[in-house]
């Protein structure tokens, strides 16, 4: 005699297994999937600002590159003020430099006064501006339209770097380091009677280079040291 048919599957308790089963293969991709995105964002928001710092950098080694030897004439003030200044004035670093190209043949010089310092975003209180209220520092550049300023000189704003917290300026002499320029000796050189005194000590001060360092919110202190003519 046939043995009675007996139609086979699964229990409801090996189905509930199968699914807790693929429940924690599911969490599991799910939590791996996101800690790639998280890694995948803060990596390209590091990259980021990475890249904003070369590309601040390189602006100024540009500046810096073509620094000229010339002193500039500011309205209300009877002296000039010398070619380069570091914390001597109302910017941390302001100088003179060459090579400002004009495509457009604007009747102006080539040469050009800038300044670095930090502060807030120049449209901070521009309600149309989306840095309306941004309450970060930032790594601005300064120039002016014209090199010998008058009071009607216009002066443009360039913000370059968020999140900068500090900025330090430093020249380097045969004399050593100086946090102040024009320094003591160089001004009792120009001030001195005998000019092959005046010029020996002159030498003796001349800038070498810059050395340029500020503290950014997520990289901490940069420093970098510019060669200067």
């Amino acid at each position: 005699m046939r043995q009675p048919y007996r139609q086979s599957g699964l229990t409801i308790f090996e189905v509930l297994i199968a699914l807790s089963i693929f429940a924690l293969i599911g969490l599991a991709s799910f939590r791996i999937l996101g800690s790639v995105i998280d890694a995948k964002n803060i990596a390209t928001e590091h990259s980021n600002t990475l890249g904003q710092v070369q590309k601040s950098l390189f602006i100024l080694e540009r500046d810096l590159e073509q620094m000229i030897r010339r002193d500039i004439r500011v309205a209300g003030k009877k002296d000039a003020a010398s070619y380069l200044q570091v914390n001597s004035g109302k910017y941390k670093l302001e100088f003179t430099r060459g090579g400002w190209k004009n495509p457009l043949q604007l009747s102006r010089s080539s040469l050009q006064r800038v300044a670095y310092g930090i502060g807030p975003h120049p449209h901070t209180n521009d309600n149309s501006s989306p840095h309306f209220e941004d309450k970060r520092e930032y790594l601005l550049r300064y120039y002016w339209q014209g090199l010998d300023r008058t009071q009607a000189t216009r002066l443009i704003i360039q913000p370059l770097l968020s999140d900068v917290t500090n900025m330090k300026v430093g020249v380097l002499s045969k004399k050593g380091k100086h946090t102040q320029w024009p320094s003591a000796d160089q001004k009792r050189a120009g001030s001195s009677k005998s000019s092959s005194s005046r010029a020996k000590k002159t030498s003796e001060t001349r800038p070498i280079a810059v050395e340029f360092t500020f503290t950014h919110k997520e990289l901490g202190e940069l420093s970098r040291l510019y060669r200067i003519n």
